[in-house]
């Protein structure tokens, strides 16, 4: 090609269902459908206008001329799918698994400029617990059900059980059933309770 952007197009190997959708590329060797000049190796854009919902997608084909596979979308909203051709979100991975692998440390990074962050666990699509870090370092373990908090962690490392103010290293709002339970130091009892042995 020439030293100047020139309109290059596939003979075989490379589809495209008219001129307008599968645009060119340049003298870079880059790739572009939908755009030019494209800004990447291979870019992809779509207007207000394109009909396509799915801007990018692998898909494969079992030995024996089987039914197609998609392995991996990009829509034109932005979102990714694995193993779905419908992405709810900007990541939507729908084989069951999603392995992380590391020669270090392997870790999820989770950040949040409003204060709250953390991962949701849901079961056929209804949320069944919150993870989260919110409001300066407190540490929870939401039941999004029952509307509650499970654990509390303060961000000073107090542990609260049925209470989101612990006052003590482990604050519980609640009964304790134990077989045996170990005092250091002296044990002492708030309020009007006192301390009894479980119903035979």
């Amino acid at each position: 090609t020439s030293a100047t952007s020139t309109p290059l197009f596939a003979t075989a190997g490379l589809f495209a269902s008219s001129t307008s959708h599968f645009a060119n590329g340049d003298f870079a060797g880059k790739l572009g459908v939908g755009t030019t000049p494209p800004f990447a190796l291979l870019s992809v854009h779509a207007t207000s206008t394109t009909n396509f919902s799915t801007l990018f997608a692998v898909s494969s084909t079992s030995a024996g001329g089987g039914s197609d596979t998609t392995l991996f979308v990009v829509n034109k909203n932005g979102n990714v799918g694995i193993g779905t051709t419908n992405p709810g979100g900007l990541l939507n991975e729908n084989n069951g698994t999603l392995a992380l692998s590391a020669s270090g440390n392997a870790r999820i990074a989770i950040n949040s400029t409003s204060n709250n962050a953390g991962f949701v666990l849901a079961e056929s699509g209804t949320a069944r617990y919150s993870i989260a870090s919110y409001n300066g370092g407190n540490f929870t373990i939401y039941d999004d059900v029952a509307n509650t908090d499970r654990l509390f962690i303060s961000s000073t490392g107090k542990i609260g059980l049925g209470t989101t103010s612990p006052y003590a290293k482990l604050s519980v709002g609640g009964d304790i059933v134990g077989t045996n339970i170990t005092a250091t130091g002296t044990l002492p009892v708030a309020g009007n309770t006192g301390l009894q042995g479980a119903p035979s």
